[in-house]
């Protein structure tokens, strides 16, 4: 036999069936009950939009950028060469690499005295000197190969970091920032050949042909130049992602095509700042 319910309980149920078929029932949404068996009703909603998808394209499938870890893996755009001395025995005459976004690679110098033996003999008259890098050993440069050193007081040792530290800051920095950019647009960073090439030479002339001594080959300076090559455009990395991925591509990647020309041109300062301090006295 049924209970008979009061108006009170009718009041009740009447408004709690309404509220219940009112809800949207989506499949986020949850429901809880506690101890007592009383249900909680949790709506699931996204307080905060995405991002547009720097990736997409119409009608086709969506982009998967290479990993962005590949760009740390670029190297070189153009490995290091060396070329010998003239005067044998004191070291290499001129060194070169094209350096991409990987170009840094932290490490201790190893370079070898013993392979330019001519720094004995100058030693003997001109005190401690050094076996010093043309192309630095952060930048791949070989520290047992006789051509990529030379011989150097311990003062111009020391000032050849005012280019070296500006060109590994500019690499790790502004040139890493594009080539990261240029990525998640979708833009193909194994074939973008941007980078910063640069030579060291050691030479215009020996400060160690003194009477009596000119068979020491101990240069008077060491020069060091960089140029950035293929430097990319906002109109090139858009023709690079057409021609990669079509031309019904949706265009919604203007943040980072933005921070990509921000840091192109604050590279080209950089390489500016590294070439004001690129002609190095010896000693």
């Amino acid at each position: 036999m049924k209970r008979a319910r009061n108006s009170l309980e009718d009041d009740f149920i009447d408004d709690f069936e309404g509220d219940w078929n009112s809800r949207d029932f989506s499949a986020e949404d949850s429901y809880d009950s506690d101890a007592e068996g009383n249900i909680s009703y949790h709506a699931e909603t996204n307080s905060e939009e995405e991002a547009p998808d720097q990736t997409l394209i119409q009608h086709a499938p969506r982009i998967l950028p290479d990993d962005i870890n590949d760009v740390d893996d670029l190297l070189y755009i153009v490995g290091p060469q060396y070329t010998t001395a003239a005067r044998p025995g004191g070291g290499g005459q001129l060194s070169t690499v094209t350096l991409g976004p990987g170009g840094v690679i932290p490490g201790n110098s190893d370079a070898d005295r013993s392979v330019i033996p001519a720094i004995v003999a100058a030693e003997a008259t001109y005190g401690p000197l050094k076996a010093g890098h043309l192309l630095n050993a952060e930048f791949g440069g070989a520290g047992a190969d006789p051509d990529n050193l030379t011989i150097l007081s311990t003062g111009a040792n020391g000032r050849m970091r005012g280019f070296d530290n500006t060109i590994k800051a500019a690499v790790m920095g502004n040139l890493t920032t594009a080539y990261r950019c240029a990525n998640r647009m979708g833009v193909d960073v194994q074939a973008l050949g941007y980078g910063i090439a640069f030579t060291v030479t050691a030479g215009g002339g020996f400060w160690s042909n003194v009477v009596g001594h000119a068979g020491y080959p101990v240069v008077n300076q060491v020069t060091c130049h960089a140029v950035i090559v293929a430097e990319p455009t906002q109109a090139g990395i858009e023709a690079l992602l057409t021609g990669r991925w079509g031309a019904d591509r949706v265009h919604n990647h203007a943040a980072l095509m933005q921070q990509l020309l921000t840091a192109v041109a604050a590279l080209r300062a950089e390489v500016a700042a590294a070439n004001n301090v690129g002609v190095v006295p010896n000693p």
